[in-house]
């Protein structure tokens, strides 16, 4: 008796290691102080529920156990990833391996006395784990048809919730696929999701192959130069003290030299698919797909002689359509799914710290203000509290994920101007959010209204860049209270860096140009072409496309 249950107590062990990897995600969240997030209570209880009912459902302990022996390899991955990087066996990270496979061999010389340690490790759990399960087994069929019932409870619930949510039911089931993160299984779904999302970058990249900018620099200046792209995320400019919101939401970047905010800034499109894409390539509203077998400013730095990286704190899947592809192209991509933004500055100064003297070129994909607000900051960068009702208490945490967005690229910036060398940063948001504004009671994006349109955008240069281009300087000063869109954000990066591309004329949308000629601020309303500007003078009145009043 003694005997079989220091068995059970081994295959107890064995199953926490198969679902341990779960604790990453209820850390994250719990770590900062708001509690367990949604995912991380979804994902325990489904590692449980799986874990038990393939377990009874093969009866034989040490039958279940063999069968379980990729889910033993894949979960040491996913610990390895945790420990090392601090992230999951995530869509975004499986995407990242598929695309380095050619990667595996050095990493596998890199990483030679950790990978023998953890297989001995996990072959001698796994022994363990068969060995004691050798004369159990699981007689009765209850706890199967319990652990059935539990998932037809949670996956039919989470999905009656989302279908509800979004209207439609195969969205709902894309989400729960996407954010399926339980252990061991949810490599299945994730595995799924890389899958397509490799897919489309490697088609992308087929298409794209004999594509080249032409991409040249015919003033390099000598040393090393560091430029960034900030893509913002849900972020409205009314809400921004920069631009007179009556809450103090920007206060360090108010305190920046050499940063030029752009006044008059709209997006394209209020939907991140499109609307990035439409910021860092070549393409319009007017037709998106005209340019689809072209590459995005990422290859245009690349081809001019920069080491390039796309670091993201957005999950990699297939809803963000042509991001991936496009972030495909730099030297190095990192995905820290989940975290809080300020983690891309810790990652982008440590591949700053790999290239000393190098000539560097960043995206940064922030979540920025990104529903749920709450989740988009640590409980320590909080201004704002005490709200009342409900509505006022969802604008408090909106205008919280701005405070953080500012000590973010306060942050930023304060690092690049300790930097040797030119440096330059452009900060610009994909969308903005309504948040019950008036009496349409309107929340979320992709609405293409005179709140989730108009975005915050600003530009920061260093000193050094300054001085070596005072005129440039002066056009941006200029230029910062004209009507712009997104459209500008290409050319402005390559005029930024003093790149010039076969058969354009970059002056012609750079904010850095006295040519600057933005042209009809367009975007799509009911599938129709409409000219912002127009269509805001006839259906806005004066003061709806501002909140400054709610702080006052």
């Amino acid at each position: 008796m003694r005997q079989r249950a220091g068995n059970w107590i081994v295959l107890l062990l064995a199953n926490l290691y198969l679902a341990s990897p779960v604790v990453h995600d209820l850390g994250l969240t719990a770590s900062d102080g708001r509690g367990i997030d949604k995912i991380s209570l979804f994902a325990l209880p489904a590692s449980v529920l799986w874990l038990a009912l393939v377990q009874c459902l093969f009866r034989r302990q040490w039958l279940a156990h063999a069968v379980l022996f990729p889910f033993y390899v894949a979960t040491a991955f996913d610990l390895f990833l945790v420990l090392r990087y601090d992230t999951r066996l995530s869509s975004s990270s499986i995407s990242m391996i598929l695309e380095n496979l050619r990667l595996v061999p050095d990493f596998i010389r890199a990483q030679a006395l950790p990978l023998i340690v953890a297989t001995a490790v996990l072959l001698v759990l796994f022994a363990a784990a068969v060995f004691a399960g050798r004369n159990l087994v699981i007689r009765s069929r209850r706890p199967m048809l319990i652990s059935l019932a539990g998932l037809a409870v949670l996956y039919g619930g989470l999905l009656a919730y989302r279908t509800r949510a979004t209207g439609s039911l195969r969205e709902a089931v894309g989400e729960i696929v996407v954010h399926d993160r339980n252990s061991p299984f949810g490599v299945l779904p994730q595995g799924y999701v890389a899958y397509r999302v490799y897919r489309d970058a490697l088609e992308h990249e087929r298409r794209a192959a004999s594509f080249s900018f032409g991409a040249t620099r015919p003033q390099a200046p000598a040393g090393p130069e560091l430029y960034v792209l900030v893509v913002g995320e849900s972020s409205r400019r009314d809400h921004w003290s920069l631009y007179g919101y009556g809450r103090e939401t920007t206060p360090r970047l108010a305190r920046q030299s050499n940063l030029v905010v752009l006044q008059d800034m709209v997006t394209q499109a209020a939907l991140t698919q499109i609307s990035v894409p439409l910021m860092i390539t070549r393409a319009g509203i007017e037709d998106p797909d005209a340019r689809a077998n072209e590459k995005s400013i990422v290859a245009a730095f690349r081809e001019a002689g920069f080491l390039t990286y796309w670091l993201s704190t957005q999950q990699r899947d297939h809803f963000t359509g042509a991001i991936n592809r496009y972030s495909g192209e730099a030297d190095h991509t990192w995905f820290l799914d989940r975290r809080h933004d300020g983690a891309l500055i810790d990652s982008l100064k440590e591949f700053a710290a790999r290239a000393p003297g190098e000539k560097l070129f960043f995206v940064l994909h922030t979540q920025g203000s990104h529903f749920v607000f709450k989740d988009r900051y640590p409980a320590s960068s909080a201004r704002f509290s005490g709200a009342a009702g409900d509505r006022d208490a969802l604008i408090e945490q909106y205008d919280n994920s701005i405070v953080y967005t500012d000590e973010v690229l306060a942050r930023l910036i304060s690092w690049l101007e300790t930097r040797p060398g030119l440096a330059g940063l452009f900060y610009v948001a994909d969308h903005g959010e309504n948040l019950y504004d008036d009496g349409r009671q309107l929340f979320g994006h992709f609405l293409n209204n005179e709140y989730d349109m108009p975005v915050p955008a600003l530009l920061w240069m260093s000193d050094a860049w300054a001085q070596a281009h005072p005129e440039m300087r002066e056009a941006a000063r200029t230029n910062a209270s004209r009507k712009l869109n997104t459209r500008v954000v290409f050319s402005t990066l390559a005029d930024l860096a003093g790149i010039r591309i076969r058969g354009m004329d970059v002056s012609k949308l750079s904010v850095f140009s006295p040519g600057l000629s933005p042209g009809t601020r367009l975007f799509r309303k009911r599938d129709r072409l409409v000219d912002f500007d127009e269509w805001r003078a006839a259906n806005v009145p004066p003061r709806s496309a501002s909140r400054a009043d709610l702080a006052e």
